[in-house]
């Protein structure tokens, strides 16, 4: 699956936009399709989106109130 990134390689420079390749979820892993998320001013951040596809040993997700993003066991 490809997805597109901002990556910042080097403090002091512009943020790149960038097609990367993912590889699929890994055992207990799940791949989440982020549908928006937000940075403050300390280290916290937010994100909201689904669960698209889990690897293998992943038996559930729920939602949490943590940003709105769905976490797995």
């Amino acid at each position: 699956m490809k997805t597109r990134a901002a990556v910042l390689r080097k403090a002091g420079t512009p943020w790149e936009i960038t097609e990367l390749e993912l590889d699929p979820p890994k055992a207990n892993e799940v791949l989440i399709r982020m549908e928006a998320a937000g940075l403050c001013h300390s280290d916290g951040h937010e994100g909201s989106g689904v669960v698209v596809e889990a690897g293998p040993g992943v038996t559930q997700t729920f939602r949490v109130h943590r940003g709105g993003a769905d976490y797995a066991r």
